[in-house]
């Protein structure tokens, strides 16, 4: 979600080795997953979500966005990812260690909502399917409500540059993605 409040196709991870396209049945149109055993972002699936974010708010030079992010070291030590949002007019502002909570106003004003909103639709869930236990087939189910009841719930939206990041027109003056131009030998 923008500090606008539009939003975009979730990236998500997912704790497993294989995927398998069942996991996207009930995501929003233009999610995409990636599987790791740890389930957590790794460089590459962080270059990747990169790839998904710059292809739909389709940044230039001319007309830039800021990526906040925190100092994991998927963002911070990833030499492709940081050329990668360069040539595409991408800037990342990393923020300080210890204060992510304090200025990522996402996770105050989407996130807490979103995560009560999503744990009483799996709690509902659970009492309309007794004996079943949820997984990641069913969680999917219960996002797309909870986000549109967590965005309802927050606040005026922050002025930002992706006001028009939630539209499938380009932005003037851009195409595509630009990839890093590698030295030739």
């Amino acid at each position: 979600m923008s500090a606008a409040g539009h939003f975009l196709p979730p990236f998500l991870v997912f704790p497993r080795v294989n995927m398998k396209a069942k996991l996207l049945d009930a995501a929003p149109n233009g999610s995409l997953a990636v599987c790791h055993k740890s389930g957590w972002i790794q460089n590459e699936s962080f270059v990747q979500w990169c790839h998904h974010i710059l292809s739909n708010v389709k940044p230039t030079k001319d007309d830039p966005v800021i990526l906040v992010l925190d100092r994991h070291y998927s963002h911070t030590r990833n030499v492709e990812l940081l050329e990668l949002s360069r040539v595409n007019g991408a800037h990342i502002v990393c923020l300080p260690p210890h204060c992510t909570h304090k200025m990522q106003l996402l996770g105050v004003e989407f996130m807490l909502p979103f995560k009560t909103y999503y744990a009483q639709a799996i709690e509902q869930w659970l009492k309309q399917n007794a004996g079943r236990v949820v997984t990641y087939y069913q969680r999917l189910q219960e996002v797309s409500p909870s986000t549109h009841e967590a965005s309802d719930h927050s606040s005026e939206p922050l002025p930002n540059r992706l006001d028009d990041a939630n539209t499938s027109q380009p932005r003037p003056g851009s195409s595509s993605i630009n990839e890093p131009k590698t030295p030739q030998n």
